[in-house]
């Protein structure tokens, strides 16, 4: 249902190999992009390397996971809500580091030690879930909160494009990019198609329902005959 795509930081956007596979899988998998080992990148490169990745992105046709909207009901019941969103939204790819290791750091609130997941480097430690570092908590938070609308789209979007695909026969069928107004489209035709199948359901249990009714009629028909 999601593909972590990392991208290297020494690269100035995306490499021919990274086009190159990412146009094969888009249409079948959720992408979520990753700008890796965002500790060797000073702020205003990681800002720069992201704003290339996209434009690579967009200039390519390459589609990845986008947020849904904010329902307006949502979001008079929890206006703060629209701002995680729009902040998750701001910050793909996101830019993260990773770490198997743990480090001891000065905790401020109570002047004693706690211990983080993090790099320790000569001149400090780069902690995995400070944003101040990484977005790597951004990250846990989209996939923690959107993880059934991923479900909904690999099931509703891309597996029916596959099906399309081996159908047809046609194993370099152009599909179309896929975003959130195209899934929402899919959805609503789909909805429509379903409804319209149980408007002929109920026409043919009606007219069977009739026909029943005019069976068992000429049974009584005949029965009083035959009396």
């Amino acid at each position: 249902n999601c593909c972590f795509y990392f991208i290297s930081p020494h690269n100035n956007g995306l490499k021919p190999m990274d086009l190159d596979f990412l146009l094969k899988v888009h249409h079948k998998v959720n992408i979520v992009p990753l700008l890796a080992k965002a500790d060797t990148l000073t702020e205003n490169e990681v800002i720069e390397k992201k704003n290339r990745i996209l434009e690579d992105f967009k200039n390519h046709s390459i589609s990845i996971y986008s947020l849904p909207d904010v329902d307006e009901d949502e979001d008079k019941q929890d206006p703060s809500f629209k701002n995680e969103v729009e902040k998750l939204k701001n910050s793909i790819p996101f830019a993260v580091v990773g770490s198997t290791e743990f480090c001891e750091v000065i905790d401020e609130n109570n002047n004693g030690k706690r211990k983080v997941r993090g790099r320790q480097y000569p001149w400090g430690v780069v902690e995995v879930e400070n944003l101040q570092h990484s977005e790597f908590a951004l990250l846990k938070k989209l996939l923690i909160t959107n993880l059934q609308d991923m479900r909904d789209i690999t099931n509703d979007l891309h597996y029916e494009n596959y099906r399309a695909e081996k159908i047809s026969g046609d194993p370099s069928a152009q599909f179309p990019s896929l975003n959130r107004q195209n899934s929402n489209v899919y959805l609503d035709e789909k909805e429509a198609e379903i409804q319209k199948m149980k408007q002929m359901l109920a026409a043919m249990e009606q007219q069977l329902n009739a026909q029943q009714q005019f069976r068992e009629s000429l049974d009584l028909i005949d029965e009083n005959r035959n009396y």
